[in-house]
């Protein structure tokens, strides 16, 4: 059957083909289009070298699939042909402004085969300001011998009939295309001209963004479809292809690059490929700006004022979104100028309306990698995020509301990239981000990637040879999430320099988290109990709450029946100190333990459901998800069959989020529980996150039930 890439195509051949489609002779193509009959000829000729043609019919057929091609896989567009329909029907000068290869050029073509209008193309890419008219004319078939007889004579011709007129293509000659589509409007009673470009010039501006998740998911499979065969496509993970799309920002062009490389490569091994960059997206064509995404974008950055380039060699460099604020401490004070200026080229995509976020293009960011500036950018960001966390954490522990969470969720992945780069370029910067980070990932729920950043921080010798025993204590009691092997170093070297009575106090505070989460509870209890006695003297009412809670925590690891109510009563005290320290987000998680423990010991079970139920309305309130998946895992405790074990696997996704590996731990203990044939995965991947967190006391659990499933399965 035949196929076509409309890549090959022309405008103008693309025009004439839809002409011949519809059963017109070249003199009909010729009197609609204003050219001669042997220019007619001349584009039949073509087409039917490129498309295989060797009749008139085998060319009618051919454009009709070429057309019938192009409404199948013009997908993700719908809404955009019809606002834009719509737009042209009552406006007579229309912008089409987007990034490159978002497909501007094409849903103005789309959008020209269903409006009836007689159509002309021409295309701008090369043009210079006196190529205009004469582009003009000969796309209308016009040869006059002055440029004023010229303009007359395209009036005369474009303003005969009901015309519509695609520029294409105007960044490089902008103004001058305008002026001369508003000369010929106003010449033209029934005409309307569609300019395409990045850049937003005069009338009406469409803006073209990139293809919705679903959209760019169909299309690059229809692609992948084309070039390797239905059963390439159909064997295609759709996880994967939706990651494609991701990686290429969703953009009709690298999808159709991306797609072309299916022929020699796996969907799985061209996702892998495009993680490490995009040099694969360059297909073996003429040279021209659609070739690669790098040429595609040099013909924006040609066109940018040195302090446009600049600027936008240091927005790249910023890890994700940002905000004009945060553009004008990387930039200066006429950042958020420049940032419009960019959004105006296309270079830029808005993110959110509230606050106003942006975004640079990841192809884009591949293509001004390593430009010099890029390390200046990345220093400013670190300190301007850093400064962000810090004023947040001062408060963190007295402010949960929900703006406080979500001020702390926008900040992650900035604070993330601002740490890293800091543990490699500046040790005091990334102790003070460490510190502040640990505090919001506390109080505010963690993630797996602020997790991971804070654990790479302190294992750098410079960053902690800087680190005060407060620094540590904080940095410490987070990774007691994820390794508590790591607390124990940090907590000995704590100890090791801890002078006055506050650092003596961090540092068996540290050291007696880590001695309870490790099942070694009379340690734990030495170190604590210095603690509550410095926290006393020193009048500091939160640490004294920590220490009854890491208290708790010692009796719940040791595990005997006896010490459920002291831990119950530990967890109280807790709770009861840090709501007069005014941090309730650590009473409720107290409240929690106090819960989960008499649960698990069958006491006081009514008044755990209330504490469960009051910790779950506590955590859906502030938006807090860590908390509400603490809750939840007691919760399922409480409940029995199919319920119980929904309310684990929802507790397990949001443990999995957050990186508390002891947490998700237990989640997959309690699975295990339920039998069936998941229980021996469960107890297998329960297993590799204790040894993951270095915990010793859930790893001889496990050990201990996989034994014994062991020995019943030989019985």
């Amino acid at each position: 059957m035949f196929r076509a890439d409309r890549h090959d195509l022309t405008p103008r051949e693309s025009a004439v083909l839809a002409a011949v489609s519809r059963r017109l002779t070249n003199t009909e193509i010729a009197s609609e289009f204003f050219v001669s009959r042997r220019t007619v000829e001349t584009h039949i000729a073509s087409l039917r070298r490129k498309l295989g043609a060797t009749s008139r019919a085998e060319l009618i057929a051919a454009g009709r699939d070429v057309r019938s091609d192009a409404r199948d896989s013009f997908v993700g567009r719908e809404s955009e042909l019809e606002s834009l329909g719509r737009l042209l029907g009552r406006e007579r000068l229309v912008t089409l402004s987007g990034p490159a290869g978002v497909g501007k050029s094409r849903l103005a073509l789309e959008t020209a085969a269903l409006d009836g209008r007689a159509l002309f193309v021409v295309d701008l890419e090369r043009a210079e300001p006196e190529h205009l008219p004469p582009l003009i004319g000969r796309s209308l078939g016009l040869d006059v011998a002055t440029e004023l007889d010229l303009l007359s004579a395209i009036e005369f011709a474009i303003g005969s009939r009901p015309s519509l007129l695609i520029a294409d293509n105007v960044d490089r000659v902008a103004d001058e295309a305008a002026r001369l589509a508003a000369r010929l409007i106003g010449s033209a009673a029934e005409l309307s001209v569609v300019l395409t470009g990045r850049t937003a010039t005069d009338g009406v501006v469409f803006d073209v963004a990139p293809l919705s998740e679903p959209a760019a998911t169909r299309l690059l499979g229809d692609r992948i479809r084309s070039a390797a065969g239905d059963e390439r496509a159909d064997a295609a993970d759709p996880a994967t292809v939706a990651s494609i799309g991701e990686r290429v920002d969703r953009l009709p062009l690298a999808l159709e690059l991306a797609a072309s490389r299916v022929r020699q490569l796996s969907v799985a091994e061209l996702d892998a490929r495009l993680a490490l960059g995009f040099s694969l997206l360059d297909r073996a064509a003429p040279d021209s700006r659609h070739r690669t995404l790098d040429t595609a974008f040099a013909w924006t950055w040609d066109l940018l004022e040195p302090d446009e380039q600049r600027a936008l060699i240091a927005l790249a460099a910023l890890p994700a979104y940002f905000d004009l604020d945060l553009a004008e401490a990387v930039l200066g004070e006429r950042g958020g100028g420049l940032v419009l200026r960019l959004v105006d080229h296309s270079l830029l995509l808005v993110e959110s309306d509230e606050p106003r976020r942006f975004r640079v293009l990841h192809s884009l960011r591949a293509f001004v990698a390593g430009q010099p500036g890029e390390g200046d950018a990345l220093a400013l960001h670190a300190r301007y995020v850093g400064d962000r966390v810090e004023s947040l954490s001062r408060t963190a522990r007295f402010d949960d509301s929900p703006a406080a969470v979500r001020s702390s969720v926008r900040l992650t992945s900035d604070a993330v990239a601002a740490l890293d780069w800091a543990a490699r370029n500046d040790a005091a910067l990334a102790v003070r981000i460490a510190h502040d980070l640990a505090v919001l990932a506390e109080q505010y729920g963690a993630r797996t990637d602020v997790i991971a950043a804070i654990d790479r921080a302190a294992r750098q010798p410079g960053v902690r040879e800087l680190a005060t025993s407060a620094d540590l204590v904080a940095i410490g009691v987070t990774l007691c999430f994820a390794d508590l092997e790591l607390v124990a170093q940090l907590a000995a070297e704590s100890l090791d320099r801890a002078k006055s009575a506050d650092e003596r106090m961090f540092a068996h505070e540290l050291a007696g988290f880590a001695d309870a989460y490790r099942g070694r509870a009379g340690a734990a209890f030495e170190h604590l109990d210095v603690t509550v006695t410095l926290a006393v003297e020193t009048g500091s009412v939160w640490d004294e709450a920590a220490a009854h809670q890491a208290r708790g925590i010692a009796l719940r690891m040791r595990g005997a029946s006896e010490d459920s109510e002291p831990a119950i009563a530990e967890f109280g005290i807790a709770a009861r100190g840090y709501a007069r320290a005014g941090d309730a987000m650590h009473a409720n998680n107290a409240r929690y333990m106090m819960a989960s423990m008499a649960v698990a010991s069958g006491v006081r079970l009514a008044d755990a459901k209330r504490w469960t139920t009051d910790c779950i309305d506590y955590a859906r309130q502030t938006g807090n998800d860590h908390e509400l998946a603490h809750a939840l895992l007691t919760r399922s405790a409480l409940l029995a069959g199919p319920s119980a074990e929904a309310t684990l696997q929802e507790a397990l996704g949001i443990f999995r989020s957050v990186g508390d590996l002891r947490c998700l731990t237990r989640c997959h203990l309690g699975l295990a529980d339920f039998g069936g044939p998941e229980r021996a995965g469960h107890l297998r991947e329960a297993l590799a996150l204790a040894r993951t967190a270095h915990d010793p006391v859930s790893e001889a659990t496990i050990v201990a039930r996989l034994e014994a499933d062991a020995a019943s399965a030989v019985r």
